[in-house]
């Protein structure tokens, strides 16, 4: 069985190297691909779970730290339903270090109002913002892995770009992949990264206009060639392929609340891992 799925991963991961490879264009360009193929599709999948359990991780250790109230049913419901519906966005940028070396790192994006922290402290307790201040230090930013958020003030200009454009609001705080594209902004202009690397972009779902106005400006800025590899959009009832993520993501959130109820009872350690 192992050897069949690594075969399947392998087939997987070179099918969507030839589509890469057929679509290669002049940096500071965007080139769009949707996955049709049951290969392209494994290996979508693939990315997009890791960024998923990459982010369930940050909400286990959230709720391991603020007890109880937040792995009731009623507390658990509405985390359920906001992560069941967002798009993930695993967003790797491919640069050059100063040795010369290839670098990637993994920018992991997950969409939505509210970030993990929706797991409120009681009921009643006001909806947060879409970005917790103190929600990072739950996740575990170890090379190359990185959480995408949008700290409040900071400096951008994709923000400044899409400033007065009324269809691209809500991607400004809300979407997955204006998340990992304002952290990697964030990188670039700390110095942590240099302009002029390469993107490819694994979204769960066809970018909508907000997204695609941003992979051009972010494009065209930092002189980033950019491909938005995606699956096929989500609608309830699909068969077949299309529903391989989203199956995935609902067994993930099944697990994760058994989990953190057993771990509540003091049944295992605080060492959460999401069965695959």
């Amino acid at each position: 069985m192992t050897s069949f799925r690594s075969f399947r991963s392998f087939r997987a991961a070179a099918a969507v190297a030839l589509l890469l490879a057929s679509s290669i264009t002049v940096a500071g360009t965007v080139k769009y691909i949707e996955v049709t193929s049951p290969e392209a599709m494994l290996a979508a999948k693939e990315n997009l779970v890791s960024t998923f359990k990459y982010h369930l991780r940050g909400a286990q250790r959230y709720a391991a730290a603020h007890g109880p109230a937040t792995t009731t049913e009623r507390a658990y419901t509405g985390f359920r339903m906001e992560w069941a519906k967002a798009t993930a966005a695993q967003v790797k940028y491919r640069w050059i270090d100063s040795t010369g070396r290839p670098r990637t790192t993994l920018y992991h994006g997950l969409s939505g109002r509210v970030a993990a922290a929706a797991l409120p402290h009681e009921a009643g307790v006001a909806v947060p913002s879409f970005d917790m201040p103190d929600w990072a230090q739950y996740y575990s930013d170890v090379n190359p892995n990185v959480y995408a958020r949008i700290p409040d003030g900071e400096h951008s200009i994709l923000e400044e770009s899409m400033a007065g454009d009324s269809t691209a609001r809500l991607g400004r705080g809300y979407d997955a992949e204006m998340r990992a594209l304002r952290t990697i902004e964030r990188d670039i202009l700390a110095g942590n990264i240099p302009r002029g690397g390469v993107i490819a972009a694994w979204v769960s779902q066809p970018p909508c206009q907000a997204c695609r106005k941003a992979f051009q400006i972010f494009s065209d800025a930092y002189h980033v060639n950019i491909h938005v590899i995606h699956l096929p959009a989500y609608e309830p009832g699909a068969t077949g392929d299309v529903r391989l993520f989203q199956m995935t993501k609902n067994r993930m959130l099944r697990d994760f609340h058994l989990r953190v109820e057993n771990e509540r009872a003091g049944k295992i350690a605080d060492n959460f891992c999401p069965r695959m």
